[in-house]
């Protein structure tokens, strides 16, 4: 079962444990950090597994036609574009955003679309306009996801 946090209160209350955690000038109430960790935990968990053949996944979730989000994605669009299939939360796709801007878009796939919009939030708070992240089954939409990033004047690398 899915958190009812989004992926802002949940990166609100990581900063706070952060926060509280290092303000060395204050009495630390373990109590009330170990419950900021729990919410922590449960706010950024997700089913781990889901089988990529099951029906529910079979259905193509992505047009080639469906990619003029790309202008609005990313900054310059016609950047190469680094493609990661089974993203995650999106940790590698972002640090390598980070490390690339102006170099570089960074496309990340992920199946399961709860954990695609927990990654979103990660990027919109970062602020990085050359990362964005699908929703999709690679095995089923993958020609759709390529063939729609070089029709908007994508390159994959």
């Amino acid at each position: 079962m899915y958190s009812s946090w989004s992926a802002t209160e949940a990166d609100h209350v990581a900063d706070h444990v952060t926060d509280h955690n290092t303000d060395h000038n204050t009495e630390h109430n373990t109590d009330h950090d170990e419950e900021l960790r729990e919410k922590r935990n449960k706010a950024t968990r997700f089913r781990q597994h889901v089988n990529p053949l099951s029906r529910k996944y079979q259905e193509p979730q992505v047009s080639p036609s469906d990619f003029t989000w790309m202008s609005s994605a990313f900054s310059s669009p016609s950047l190469p574009l680094h493609l990661d299939v089974g993203c995650a939360k999106g940790t590698f796709c972002l640090d390598l955003a980070l490390s690339n801007p102006g170099a570089l878009n960074v496309l990340g796939l992920e199946i399961r679309p709860p954990v695609v919009e927990y990654a979103l939030g990660r990027r919109d708070k970062r602020k990085l306009d050359n990362c964005h992240f699908l929703a999709c089954n690679a095995n089923v939409d993958i020609k759709a996801v390529i063939e729609g990033v070089v029709n908007n004047g994508g390159r994959v690398k």
